[in-house]
């Protein structure tokens, strides 16, 4: 990723929300700047930014917990194109913020692909740094059956019907069944997630690099739900099959029921959802139905509800990933879901 399509990337992910205030805003901007800044030194193997980087006690742990030393010396040892998103950031005192997010190897026949990390961050005068690292490895999604021929795509120009208000067909389950079980239902030319069930998000049977998706949804009382693209890897850790997926994801939601986006311009609806809020709020009023627009090419994502722009920002490595609709124990009704594909840039 070049410096300018960084510079752009973390002006467009620490837009404050209207709760933060100036000194807090400036403060995520710092942290955000080094996280990404780490990440190009750490691939393109530019020891002399890593160390500036890094707090001369830093302290890296593998994986597994074990202790690695500090960071000075550590680079991918080759050019590789690792995408990475900030989920989480809090700020313990404020000269400590601790990071939470998701890397995700893009470089063909990457052996591992993707992971977690969680950074510790300290003030040093003007600057943040690194003071601890730790890495881990995520469950990637799980492979689909290749053998099991997809269901025949039903098209309308250059649009691809993923839904066509009869059948669920081209929608599986995370592991790749066809059965959506007690979770969703196709009904009154709707599929519709099932509030009260043991959830599961629906992975496209296909996947997608560059898009344009469109589709209508409605939501119900104070429900949430959201539509996830370019996906790192399987989310929660639990004994049974993954069920939920990690990723970049478009907001949906009861803009005036749903606790969070009541508080929060980052969960409104059309936001890119915990890190970039809403421009200006568009949806509509929980009982309707709006129509949302998802524009995702290989150097930028648009978010749009309602024919407006609620949300744009660039992206440092584009790869393909199967579409997602999210299971938020809530009801929201999708319907009339299409997909255009993009030639690469």
């Amino acid at each position: 990723m070049n410096q300018g399509c960084y510079a752009l990337l973390l002006l467009s992910l620490t837009v404050p929300a209207p709760s933060q205030t100036p000194d807090h805003f400036t403060a995520e901007r710092g942290v955000r700047d080094t996280i990404g800044r780490y990440f190009v030194a750490w691939q393109d193997g530019n020891r002399e930014t890593l160390a500036s980087l890094t707090s001369p006690a830093s302290t890296r742990f593998s994986s597994g917990g074990t202790r690695l030393g500090n960071l000075f010396g550590r680079t991918t040892g080759d050019k590789r194109k690792i995408a990475h998103f900030i989920r989480h950031l809090e700020f313990l005192r404020p000269d400590v913020a601790v990071a939470v997010g998701l890397w995700r190897d893009t470089t063909p026949g990457a052996l591992y692909s993707s992971g977690a990390f969680n950074y510790t961050l300290i003030r040093e005068g003007p600057s943040w740094k690194l003071a601890t690292v730790h890495e881990t490895l995520n469950q990637p999604l799980p492979l689909l059956d290749t053998s099991a021929p997809a269901e025949p795509l039903k098209q309308d120009g250059d649009w691809e019907i993923l839904f066509d208000g009869q059948s669920g067909g081209h929608w599986l389950t995370l592991v790749g069944a066809r059965d959506l079980g007690q979770s969703w239902r196709v009904a009154e030319g709707c599929l519709i997630s099932v509030p009260g069930s043991q959830g599961a998000d629906l992975r496209s049977d296909r996947e997608y690099r560059s898009f344009e998706l469109r589709w209508e949804w409605m939501a119900s009382a104070r429900s949430n739900s959201g539509v996830k693209y370019r996906l790192f890897g399987a989310d929660t850790i639990g004994f049974g099959p993954a069920r939920y997926a990690a990723g970049w994801e478009y907001q949906m939601a009861d803009d005036a029921g749903d606790p969070g986006a009541r508080v929060d311009d980052r969960q409104k609806s059309g936001a890119l959802y915990g890190v970039v809020p809403v421009s200006k709020p568009a949806a509509r009023p929980a009982g309707e139905w709006n129509e949302s627009r998802l524009l995702v090419t290989d150097d930028h994502v648009e978010h749009w509800l309602n024919g407006v722009i609620t949300a744009r920002y660039p992206v440092d490595f584009a790869f393909d990933s199967p579409v997602l609709l999210q299971h938020h124990a809530s009801e929201v009704r999708y319907r009339n879901i299409r997909l255009r594909r993009i030639p690469p840039n």
